[in-house]
């Protein structure tokens, strides 16, 4: 019978709390940032602003927009893991992990073109 490895469900539940991570720092900032209560917990991303400025933009909606994204990305990813762990929807679990991960690849792509600015001057 048809079954998904082990370590990539696993890789699916480890990234998904890594976005999570990252989508809470955006959707709760000014307070993940220097001087907010809950920087802290956030403090790596004091040095990942210096090289991904949007992150430390507040005035920038990209990083917002992605970061409700992601957390649509990790619901999608999670519902395959729980599919995976029913042996009769392994195929549907399957099925939906690739759609995640092309989610994944095309968001990515669209924020790697959009950090740094491959756009038109008509977007600009």
């Amino acid at each position: 019978m048809f079954s998904i490895p082990k370590w990539i469900t696993l890789w699916l539940v480890v990234s998904s709390f890594v976005v999570l991570y990252d989508a809470s720092y955006v959707l709760l900032r000014p307070a993940t940032m220097r001087g907010g209560p809950l920087f802290p917990f956030y403090s790596p991303y004091d040095l990942y602003i210096k090289f991904d400025t949007l992150y430390g933009n507040l005035t920038d909606s990209f990083v917002v927009i992605q970061s409700w994204l992601n957390l649509v990305e990790i619901s999608i990813i999670l519902f395959a893991v729980y599919l995976a762990t029913s042996s009769d929807k392994r195929v549907k679990a399957a099925i939906t992990m690739i759609v995640a991960s092309a989610f994944v690849f095309w968001k990515t792509v669209i924020y790697v073109f959009y950090s740094h600015d491959f756009t038109t001057a008509a977007v600009r």
